[in-house]
């Protein structure tokens, strides 16, 4: 029989007693406490995805999302989309079109929706660790994902690659929301995420794959049935069959190596940092909240929410592996297997959970040093992006004082890529800061320029890669030309000496007019 209002009236002020008693906190503390540490993850987290954001010009990948996303409509963005674009994906461009007609155009802008794309990220992420686990795995969780030094990373960039990420783990969110009901909305809504998460990037329907993996691992203790299930799928098929075979009529922009077993066993390594045996460590530690034992035998502990984690974990990258045996080589670039992160991280959580006290937080407290020194060291000591903006910005600068050339002549560059196997990265990006008004063309195989406006002054810009500076290449040839007019590169140490990455303009003296 139902209690009474007055019998719930006097178990509640017995149960305030006994938390008194026992010097538990109250509840509205407990809510506040929770709130607070959650704000300090977030702050956590916008601190390092919004710090230097803008500190760097646009890298090729980069210019080429913008470029799309700059294009006067989306028709003109799709047509665009084909002949620039490797991964063919139109939905993430499509958005940040409409993210720089809010925001305006400037780099900042473009980067500023991966950050926060990467910032909601963490919010996800707690969500997804309370809801499988418990509150204390949500916030480990959220920690986690907040200092990852990969998802920090391309929070920065104005790629797929934070969106891609945030859109898997909404997906699964969902998919996990399923062991409780099955609405209608949050049914189109897993549809639509995961006919996103195609249109975003071709790898997609690796993680696609996966959901419908858990699902035959899991649908018994999901409110999700099967006709429900198949119709979202065949739903999914139909919303992406136009658009797949734009995803299998060409190759990778760059081509890619068949790795060994041991970089597929090793992908986990770049979300905390270290080496193997780091990952040895946090292998252990997500076994410890993986596995319980039950008399002499390891039982699977919470074998749902465990077993949709490993699938979210382990499907996608085994997936692009395999196809790279098979097909076209796509299995190597982090970035493209990024998207499983959370999922890692969330375990990694969970196990340390159940680790004791001391123990939990002198592991927590070395995987966050890991975590922040990679991020230093890869992220904000940076020294190998070639500053094409300053460079940009510089020439304007001497053409309006008419300190390079006659007052506002234009001006021919000849790109020296530093890697001529792949000389248009580095023109493009050129292009993206300078054209127009300005010429930028490609050194021919013999160093030379093609041939230009005898009016026009000639700027010849040799891009230095840390592997020619090792190499010995540090002082260029004068023969014809000036000393360097304009130098932009950071300086790092090898071995105690002084290496300039970037950028070296040197003037052809044939063609100098105006001093």
């Amino acid at each position: 029989m139902r209690p009474s209002w007055r019998m719930q009236q006097f178990r509640a002020a017995d149960h305030q007693d006994a938390t008194a008693a026992l010097g538990m906190p109250e509840p509205w503390i407990n809510r506040a406490a929770v709130t607070g540490h959650l704000l300090l993850i977030l702050l956590v987290a916008v601190v390092l995805r919004i710090r230097g954001l803008d500190r760097y010009s646009l890298w090729y990948d980069e210019v080429v999302t913008m470029r799309l996303a700059e294009t006067a409509n989306p028709a003109a963005l799709i047509l665009l989309l084909g002949q620039i674009d490797g991964t063919r994906a139109p939905l993430h461009s499509l958005i940040l079109q409409g993210w720089i007609r809010l925001f305006g155009t400037s780099d900042l802008a473009g980067r500023s929706f991966s950050a926060v794309c990467g910032i909601i990220t963490v919010l996800v992420v707690y969500r997804l660790g309370q809801r499988l686990f418990d509150e204390p795995t949500g916030r480990w969780g959220a920690w986690f994902t907040a200092v990852c030094p990969p998802l920090v990373y391309y929070s920065q960039e104005t790629r797929m690659y934070a969106w891609m990420v945030l859109l898997t783990c909404l997906s699964w969110l969902v998919f996990t929301e399923f062991r409780h009901a099955a609405s209608s909305h949050s049914k189109v809504a897993y549809w639509l995420l995961l006919t996103g998460l195609v249109y975003s990037h071709p790898l997609g329907l690796f993680m696609v794959a996966a959901h419908g993996l858990a699902y035959w691992l899991v649908h018994r203790s999901l409110t999700l049935d099967f006709r429900s299930w198949l119709a979202i799928q065949v739903g999914v098929l139909l919303a992406i069959a136009p658009w797949v075979p734009r995803y299998l009529d060409h190759g990778t922009d760059y081509p890619l190596p068949r790795y060994a077993i041991r970089f597929l066993l090793a992908v986990p390594i770049e979300y905390v940092g270290g080496n193997s045996l780091v990952l040895l460590a946090c292998a252990l530690v997500i076994a410890a909240g993986l596995f319980s034992l039950v008399g002499q035998r390891p039982r699977l502990t919470c074998p749902v929410e465990s077993l949709v984690l490993l699938t979210w974990t382990i499907a996608p990258p085994v997936g692009m592996y395999l196809y790279s045996g098979v097909g076209r080589t796509i299995f190597g670039p982090p970035r493209y297997h990024m998207f499983i992160a959370p999922a890692y991280l969330i375990l990694l959580a969970r196990g340390l959970c159940k680790l004791p006290g001391p123990l939990r937080w002198a592991i927590a407290a070395g995987a966050f040093y890991l975590s922040l020194s990679m991020i230093d060291t890869n992220i904000y000591s940076q020294v190998v992006k070639a500053d094409w903006r300053s460079f940009g910005q510089w020439l304007s600068h001497e053409v309006q004082r008419g300190e390079v050339m006659a007052p506002k002549a234009p001006v021919t560059v000849v790109v020296h890529p530093s890697d001529p196997t792949f000389p248009r990265d580095q023109v493009e990006a050129a292009r993206y800061f300078l054209s127009p008004p300005h010429r930028v063309i490609l050194a021919n195989e013999s160093g030379a320029a093609e041939p230009t406006e005898p009016e026009a002054a000639t700027l010849d810009v040799y891009c230095l890669s840390a592997q020619q500076v090792r190499a010995g290449i540090r002082n260029l040839s004068d023969t014809g030309f000036s000393a360097p007019i304009w130098q932009r590169a950071a300086t790092d140490w090898h071995q105690g000496v002084p290496e300039l990455y970037g950028l070296i303009i040197r003037r052809r003296l044939g063609h100098v007019s105006g001093r």
